[in-house]
């Protein structure tokens, strides 16, 4: 018999499930390719890192009436006009999925290199 599940693995495969459910709906109603799996995504939560920042993922709940816990994990496509695929998929923070979708990648890089220097940390 398996050892009974710790609450932190509990909590992973909660969101891994929550994640791919609703990334799989997305999917379906914009007609992509969903070609990504629970087991994946509970793998990239293992990393407990978003993959643009390298900041901690939190697991209070990801959203607080209208407003949105910056720092949940999130799934964000590459590219926007591809599926939910291997190649294309990663795993970032909320935060970081936002800002990454609204702007091209140099403004980006731009904006955070700004935030740096305007708090002398580079």
């Amino acid at each position: 018999m398996a050892p009974p599940l710790t609450a932190e693995e509990k909590t992973l495969r909660a969101r891994a499930t929550k994640l791919t459910s609703s990334a799989k709906w997305r999917a379906k109603k914009k007609g992509l390719p969903f070609e990504i799996d629970r087991e994946l995504v509970l793998e990239k939560l293992r990393s407990g890192k978003c993959k643009v920042s390298g900041l901690p993922f939190s697991y209070d709940p990801a959203h607080v009436g209208r407003k949105r816990n910056g720092f949940a994990p999130s799934l964000h496509r590459r590219d926007c006009t591809q599926g939910y695929t291997r190649e294309n998929t990663m795993l970032v923070c909320v935060a970081a999925n936002v800002a990454i979708s609204e702007l091209t990648h140099n403004e980006f890089l731009l904006l955070a290199l700004a935030i740096l220097r305007a708090h002398d940390l580079a």
